[in-house]
């Protein structure tokens, strides 16, 4: 999995503790699998969690920008 955060900014659909944190487990990652580790279970959980939690996150963004600029004008 490669993994890239792409948030800047935390916003009302992805906190600044959860984009912390994902940056946090992610560069753990990095560095686990640099030595030919992994996390330990209870990280990956967590870890896919929030990786789950910024994409749903994103869905609802992008819905929200879609119905602020007035939805489907067909």
């Amino acid at each position: 999995m490669v993994l890239k955060n792409y948030i800047s900014e935390p916003d009302e659909f992805f906190a600044e503790t959860q984009i912390q944190r994902l940056s946090e487990l992610n560069n753990r990652r990095q560095l686990a699998l640099g030595v030919g580790s992994d996390l330990p279970a209870e990280e990956q959980a967590e870890l896919e969690y929030l990786v789950n939690a910024e994409l749903e996150a994103s869905a609802r963004r992008a819905e929200a920008i879609f119905r602020q600029r007035g939805g489907n004008q067909e």
